[in-house]
């Protein structure tokens, strides 16, 4: 008799100890080895003839998950033109914070113009849903949102569902926190002076959450809780990165807390984002959109 030998290569990457699906599989056709012979009895020659004269088995098909690209995008936020000073919060009601001098921090621009705190993240409305294998799950490490110096630290914070944050006060006076959300439930809370409290987010938030001291007025931060894990906040160059982007074309939607970004320019060619919100196609490797100006008259203070 003849015997069959049927050899097949699956290919899959791994991610968090399982076998990631194939989002676009390829269909590959897998011939059948060659036969060996073997010694038959002659009443079975007949039976072979006809095994023979049967049409060859098709071809096995296996699926090959495709492997994923991925992208780094990057831009640097810069004010066109002159914005006020940042000035002196009046602080008097509690002595120990009125002793520091705290100036007001919802427009912070460089001495070249670099424009900080600024969120960008995947809009919500993105078709865009595949996640880096790193970003998967919400890293464990401990996010903090610290009371220092009477104000917010830091002053636009990242958070994604299932985190904890770890609401600190390191001030010798007390302050409260008071946390609105659209999905999670809003909370407000005490904490005493050099001591702290822990908060779980369970949901993404459609849009950036304000948490506020209403002890002490001017404090104020902001929360992005977004549905997908790329997010960046420009530093106090207005520098901005964001790493493991899915490649492809991405709906992205910018943040700042009085700026509005809805008309820019983008390495010199004027651009319009409807509700803060641009298109871009993300291409393997380092996607640098250069410098980004807005003009000083889209802010205004609070």
């Amino acid at each position: 008799m003849k015997k069959f030998f049927t050899f097949a290569a699956l290919t899959c990457s791994f991610a968090l100890g399982g076998c990631a699906q194939p989002s676009s599989p390829v269909a590959l056709a897998v011939p059948e080895t060659q036969t060996v012979d073997t010694p038959v009895a002659a009443e079975s020659t007949a039976a072979s003839a006809t095994e023979a004269a049967e049409p060859a088995k098709p071809s096995k098909v296996i699926y090959v998950a495709q492997t994923k690209k991925w992208g780094t995008l990057r831009a640097k936020f810069v004010v066109d033109g002159k914005v006020a000073e940042p000035t002196k919060i009046n602080a008097a009601a509690d002595p120990v914070c009125a002793a520091l001098g705290i100036m007001t921090e919802n427009l912070v621009v460089g001495k070249d113009g670099g424009l900080k705190n600024v969120a960008i993240f995947i809009d919500k409305t993105s078709k865009v849903k595949d996640i880096h294998p790193d970003l998967e799950k919400p890293v464990a490490k401990k996010i903090v949102l610290d009371n220092k110096n009477c104000v917010f630290v830091p002053h636009v914070l990242v958070v994604h569902p299932g985190q904890t944050i770890t609401v600190k006060n390191s001030d010798p006076t007390g302050h409260n926190a008071n946390f609105s959300f659209f999905k999670n439930q809003a909370v407000n809370f005490l904490v005493p002076a050099n001591s702290e409290k822990d908060l779980k987010i369970e949901e993404a938030e459609p849009a950036p959450s304000p948490v506020e001291c209403n002890v002490h007025p001017w404090m104020k931060a902001f929360l992005i809780i977004p549905e997908h894990p790329c997010v960046g906040i420009s530093d106090e160059n207005g520098v901005i990165e964001i790493t493991n982007v899915p490649v492809g074309k991405v709906t992205f939607r910018a943040f700042h807390e009085i700026g509005k970004l809805d008309e820019v320019n983008v390495g010199g060619k004027s651009e319009k984002w409807s509700k803060n919100r641009f298109d871009f196609e993300v291409k393997e490797g380092v996607n640098d959109l250069g410098t980004i100006k807005v003009s000083a008259d889209k802010f205004s203070k609070k």
